[in-house]
């Protein structure tokens, strides 16, 4: 019996020791396990960054998200030739996405991209997080800081005019381009392509 007790303690110890060092360090979690969201990302990386979007892929709003996905997304954009085509805000890591996907991105008069300092967790210090420059193309990355640079707590916001020195500018498609403009006036934000 006490032979029993002693093996039940040093597996369930194992079990704790290992679930923590999964736990602590994400790289051997991806291998152990898929989250649902990385299943999306291998299986549609452009459904996983904006849902369904359609093809092309049409945008009206998007806040971002983990830069990872939206990574991947840009480069199977690029390999996949996936038009996008951003008719509202884009921020954060899609703001990122738009611009390593540039090649097949374009912009609507009302699109407008959002740039701030990427974070992610502190594993020194547990509950805190580090903030960091996120990795945008030189002439973003100059544009971002010859406008104000990098913020942790707002964004730093490129309109229209400003875009069309990076993108390509494109209409709105015309079975929402009403729609959208009447939700506009009205103050009414449109997210993930309502229609």
């Amino acid at each position: 019996m006490r032979h029993f007790g002693f093996k039940f303690a040093v597996t369930c110890s194992l079990i704790l020791f290992i679930t923590g060092v999964v736990l602590a360090y994400p790289m051997f979690g991806d291998s152990l396990a898929l989250t649902r969201q990385q299943l999306y990302e291998k299986s549609d990386p452009i459904y996983a960054a904006f849902g369904g979007c359609g093809r092309p892929c049409h945008v009206t709003y998007s806040g971002g998200g983990y830069m990872r996905t939206f990574l991947s997304a840009a480069r199977h954009a690029l390999t996949h030739g996936v038009q996008v085509i951003f008719d509202g805000p884009c921020l954060s890591s899609c703001a990122l996405f738009a611009d390593k996907a540039r090649d097949t991105v374009c912009v609507t008069p009302l699109a407008t991209l959002g740039f701030h300092k990427s974070w992610a967790p502190n594993r020194r210090l547990f509950g805190s997080v580090e903030h960091s420059d996120p990795p945008q193309s030189t002439d973003i990355d100059q544009w971002v800081r010859a406008n104000g640079g990098y913020h942790v707590d707002d964004f730093l916001i490129m309109r229209f005019r400003d875009a069309l020195a990076f993108w390509k500018q494109c209409q709105s498609p015309k079975s929402v381009q009403g729609i959208e403009r009447r939700a506009v006036r009205r103050g009414v934000h449109i997210f993930d392509n309502l229609l």
